[in-house]
């Protein structure tokens, strides 16, 4: 994992394939960060909690992205 700090204003770059990601915190309030994002619509971008409850594509994965057996 890398840990990285930003500030308010401060982006990151992300580099996927052929696609790029920018990640901006746009502010703090208390423990709270708030993000922008930009992206290639063909990038998928999910909160955790909905990628791992109910994932995409009839996929769902575990807390480490990996696909979870849902067949009884």
């Amino acid at each position: 994992m890398l840990v990285l700090s930003r500030k308010p204003g401060q982006q990151l770059v992300i580099h996927i394939g052929n696609e790029v990601a920018t990640i901006e915190v746009i502010r703090l309030q208390g423990n709270r960060v708030c993000l922008g994002i930009t992206a290639a619509n063909t990038i998928g971008i999910y909160r955790e909690e909905i990628w791992s409850e109910h994932g995409v594509n009839g996929v769902v994965m575990d807390t480490e992205h990996h696909p979870v057996n849902t067949v009884a």
